[in-house]
């Protein structure tokens, strides 16, 4: 019977010729926790939505869409694009228009909209990692966006 690997729940063959003298065939080999890998996100229309807006718990209203004007929380986002903005239902700051990407009422343009996604509790785009400070969301020096994976 050949070895197993055990990784997060999830059982994975171990060929024999990765196997070492110190665990037999008949013995379960133990691997480390897999890194934090980019996801993908579920943007969601706030256009979609009933009544264009999304409320998030104790009632707070989170985006809207009133004739034609995106806001977070009252606050009117003069710069977006009512018609291709959406936002990420678990991440109620998180969401993008056409052109930029936007943290609450912060627009972010220098953020690549099209790359942009979540790592762990980073974001990252094709040029930075990103994480968020306050009410906006700040490159890591020296961070490599292509390798970068979240270690915890």
């Amino acid at each position: 019977m050949p070895g197993v690997a055990v990784c997060i729940g999830a059982l994975t063959p171990v060929e024999p010729s990765q196997r070492s003298a110190a665990f037999p065939a008949d013995r379960i080999e133990l691997a480390a926790p897999p890194l934090a890998e980019p996801q993908t996100m579920p943007w969601q229309k706030i256009s979609e939505l009933p009544d264009q807006r999304f409320v998030g718990p104790y009632g707070t209203e989170f985006w809207r869409i009133h004739e034609g004007q995106v806001f977070h929380q009252g606050r009117l986002l003069r710069k977006a694009d009512a018609a291709s903005f959406e936002f990420i239902p678990e991440h109620y700051f998180i969401a993008r228009d056409a052109p930029a990407v936007y943290h609450a009422g912060t627009r972010l343009p220098a953020i690549d909209r099209d790359s942009f996604r979540q790592c762990g509790d980073y974001w990252l785009d094709k040029c930075n990692v990103y994480f968020e400070y306050e009410i906006s969301l700040k490159a890591l020096a020296e961070a490599d966006c292509a390798t970068f994976r979240k270690r915890w």
